[in-house]
């Protein structure tokens, strides 16, 4: 399961079913791109189309192009990391391909509408606005549209509320729209969550410089971006990696 470094509220039982929330659709996102990738056809997994979707997407641009298995075996690693019953940090090239997975989807929600709307939006929005507008079959559209059941959605707030109004009280008269806010933003994949998910943003590194060259530099020692010895981010990804709850890293120690 991913470690999320913030709380979101001070109820524990929300805490939890939001942090679970969080790592269960990440977790359908992630498997989503590598059924994607693996079946190599046309179907839709999550927000993927294999005709639209390649791994260097999701990889940063200095990792070797020429290491598909590498990558694949990274994937895997991360959705066996978020399936795991133990709390991880994902390792930095982790963190960069799951935020780019959380853009792309973040993206694709909000140029999707279920097909069975198609007709309705062309109306709305003219059949030429709907060429940039992805249509996606309702059962797809549900996995990515998450709502609360009510009961659920009525406590997350009040409790974000209560929460809001003790760390921000100079700002205490905005507590109730920014927990609306919030809930709309958890529902489903969203920009936010690259805050929600991350303890920072050191994974960007990896835009400009590949993994020896940041994991052997200044910054890093500064940072501690990532272990000096990338021996140290080895983990071992259990051979039925879409049920096995055995993820772990080779060093005890990370």
């Amino acid at each position: 399961m991913l470690r999320i470094g913030r709380a979101f509220t001070n109820d524990l039982e929300i805490d939890e079913y939001v942090r679970n929330h969080i790592n269960e659709t990440l977790k359908a996102a992630v498997k989503g791109l590598v059924m994607c990738i693996e079946k190599k056809d046309d179907n839709m997994y999550f927000c993927f189309s294999y005709s639209e979707v390649s791994l260097d997407l999701f990889f940063p641009q200095m990792f070797p192009k020429n290491s598909y298995e590498e990558k694949i075996t990274i994937l895997k690693g991360l959705y066996s990391l978020l399936n795991s019953d133990e709390e991880f940090v994902p390792t930095l090239v982790m963190e960069y391909v799951l935020s780019k997975i959380i853009a792309y989807c973040d993206d694709y929600i909000s140029f999707s509408i279920p097909e069975t709307d198609v007709s309705d939006a062309e109306t709305e929005f003219g059949k030429d606005a709907m060429k940039e507008i992805h249509a996606v079959p309702k059962s797809v559209f549900e996995q990515i549209n998450y709502f609360f059941p009510e009961e659920m959605e009525t406590r997350i707030q009040t409790a974000y509320v209560e929460f809001y109004r003790e760390t921000n009280p100079e700002f205490e008269e905005d507590a109730e729209d920014d927990a609306l806010y919030m809930t709309d933003a958890l529902r489903c994949i969203s920009e936010e969550w690259l805050d929600f998910c991350f303890w920072d943003a050191d994974y960007q590194l990896l835009d400009d410089v590949s993994q020896w060259n940041l994991s052997q530099s200044k910054v890093n020692e500064v940072l501690g971006a990532m272990p000096k010895s990338m021996i140290d981010d080895a983990f071992y990804l259990p051979s039925d990696w879409e049920h096995s709850k055995d993820f772990h890293f080779l060093n005890s120690d990370r």
